[in-house]
């Protein structure tokens, strides 16, 4: 199933890079605050904490999708009046 790509601004295309950016900094944040020193409680709530990081990338991610698919179509694709 292949979906077109929309040619958006620079804008867009600096918060996919944003978000890129922010889940590798989350996963090097997860490595050296829990990895460095795995026990069993940290092991457990691993899924948990990581997804906790992933949080501010899902959301400039979101974002993101979000102002591409506002745009109206260049063929059109408003109500017709």
């Amino acid at each position: 199933m292949d979906t077109p790509i929309k040619e958006g601004n620079g804008r867009d295309r600096w918060l996919v890079v944003l978000s890129i950016a922010l889940a590798l900094a989350g996963i090097a944040a997860f490595y050296y605050l829990f990895l460095r020193h795995l026990t069993v409680y940290s092991l457990i709530l691993a899924p948990v904490i990581l997804a906790l990081y992933m949080v501010p990338a899902v959301f400039v991610f979101w974002l993101a999708k979000r102002r591409r698919r506002g745009r109206p179509e260049a063929g059109g694709g408003g109500p017709e009046a």
